[in-house]
């Protein structure tokens, strides 16, 4: 769960050339299109976000120098890492042109279209009507982290194993939902803090130099390179010890020569398909691996902008709300992409009826508002109605009541020794790791007691089980326990739910 920790500076020495995809060639015919600048940004500084608090002065000052980064790498649109529920605050501090998507850990100077189905794994950035490019950004977890075991004398046999036990898994949906959009020559983006090395950086000839015990062929770099991605750094940057790219650890707070071995690159934007790759830079506090230096710096990973020449391509029909949590009185704003026939409508539905229907007006592209002010709380799907419509996928959107909190329940009181956990929870704000925490009835998320726990899936209004399936030792013991509901990945937490087993 808790993804990022880990530490810095350089080597440098002899030349190495890996092979590999040709930024060159890619660009090759793809002097037209639009030129992006995309970010991987993992924004805290280890404990950055409930180390001073919310609404801290110190957090406060971070927060703008978070804005401050973005500004100065010229971002476009940035993947962001451990926000801890700050997406769309970081949104409307970069200002009025900045679009959130909390369910991503993305902001964008463009909009971003979640089709139905896509579950918060990926959207469709909109560059102009009709034209998308597909972006992804993800945050595999922390540990075991390979360079570490390695450098503590761990086999290659155990420190694979890890990798493909502990990173794979969170990748594989991410890969798998990719594919088709590669296939069918949409480009496609994937930002993240990977927790894991490229594996162009730990072959024979750079482990040498670098005095490494041994080279890595690590996993999660050469499944994406094999789902047709691109490390746009590398392929720009073949030469590894001239341009070691480390952005692990950023020297914040403090430098550490000690560590300077495995200090590493695992921020990374990767790119596939019509996307030309032209400039990447590494941005941070002042450093020999820093080409855009910012001061102050509050994270403990360097970001990386990716410059790209993109060929946009035409999404599938599709319907997406442009925030998935509306607050009853503010519009529900939906963006479709639809057949250009008459007839065709996006339809508003509570359980199954139509409360509220829009016609396209036969655009291909548009975007229409639904007043929520007569809507009660609740969960509403939103689809396209017409002809050739009926494969479309529908989305959803959540009308809460204003100033509603949010709240958690459990089915029972009483639970039996192994049974599941019937868990409900409301008005949640919506973010990709909101989570559940379960704790002993004396105990609370911060005092590290945590028993069990899963993900809501950035679900507002919801329901779920804890059980064997989740993370934790189970079942649980007869006692008497909590569940929390807690704030993307942090430990900020809120309401709570007491229960007993027996």
């Amino acid at each position: 769960m808790r993804r990022g920790l880990l530490t810095l500076i350089a080597l440098a020495a002899a030349l190495s050339c890996i092979g590999g995809g040709s930024a060159g060639a890619l660009a090759a015919g793809h002097r037209s299109g639009v030129v992006l600048r995309v970010m991987t940004f993992n924004m805290a500084g280890g404990e950055w976000g409930w180390q001073h608090g919310p609404g801290s002065r110190q957090t406060a000052a971070d927060e703008r120098a978070v804005v401050a980064a973005i500004r100065a790498a010229h971002a476009d649109v940035v993947g962001l890492q451990e926000p801890f529920g700050r997406t769309r605050l970081i949104a409307r501090l970069l200002g009025p042109s900045w679009h959130a998507y909390p369910r991503l850990h993305t902001v964008s100077r463009y909009p971003v279209l979640e089709p139905g189905g896509a579950n918060g794994v990926y959207g469709f950035l909109q560059v102009a009507p009709g034209r998308v490019v597909a972006v992804f950004n993800t945050h595999l977890p922390s540990l075991p982290y390979g360079p570490y075991g390695v450098r503590d004398g761990k086999g290659l046999a155990r420190v694979l194993h890890d990798e493909e036990v502990g990173r794979i898994p969170w990748m594989r949906p991410i890969l798998a939902a990719a594919r088709p959009l590669i296939a069918a020559g949409v480009p496609t983006i994937l930002t993240g803090d990977f927790n894991s090395p490229s594996w162009r950086d730990w072959t024979p000839r750079v482990v040498r130099a670098r005095g490494l015990p041994y080279s890595v062929r690590w996993p999660v770099s050469l499944a994406i390179e094999r789902a047709g991605f691109h490390d746009t750094y590398r392929m720009l940057h073949p030469d590894v010890l001239r341009h070691l790219g480390f952005t692990w650890p950023s020297g914040w707070p403090t430098f550490s020569h000690r560590t300077a071995k495995y200090s590493d690159r695992i921020d990374l934007v990767w790119a596939a398909g019509p996307a030309a790759p032209l400039r990447s830079q590494i941005v941070g506090h002042p450093s020999p691996f820093t080409n855009i230096p910012v001061q102050p710096w509050v994270s403990d990973h360097r970001a990386v902008v990716t410059t790209l020449r993109v060929q946009p391509a035409t999404p599938p029909d599709l319907v997406a709300v442009e925030s998935a949590r509306v607050v009853r009185g503010t519009p529900v704003v939906v963006r479709f992409h639809a057949p250009r026939a008459h007839g065709i409508a996006v339809e508003l539905r509570r359980q199954g009826a139509a409360v509220a229907r829009r016609s396209t007006s036969a655009a291909a592209d548009g975007r229409l508002r639904f007043p929520s002010a007569s809507l009660q709380p609740g969960v509403y799907s939103l689809l396209l109605s017409g002809p050739g419509t009926a494969n479309v996928p529908a989305t959803t959107v959540t009308v809460v009541a204003p100033g509603a909190q949010p709240t958690v329940s459990v089915a029972r009181r009483v639970f039996a020794v192994g049974e599941a956990i019937s868990v409900n929870w409301r008005n949640d704000p919506g973010n990709r790791y909101d989570w559940l925490s379960v704790n002993a009835r004396n105990g609370t998320p911060l005092t590290l007691d945590l028993l069990e726990w899963r993900y809501v899936g950035a679900a507002v209004d919801g329901h779920g089980t804890i059980g064997r399936r989740d993370h934790g030792d189970w079942p649980l013991p007869a006692g008497r326990y909590r569940v929390w509901l807690c704030l993307d990945d942090g430990y900020v937490c809120g309401d709570a739910a007491a229960f007993t087993v027996r």
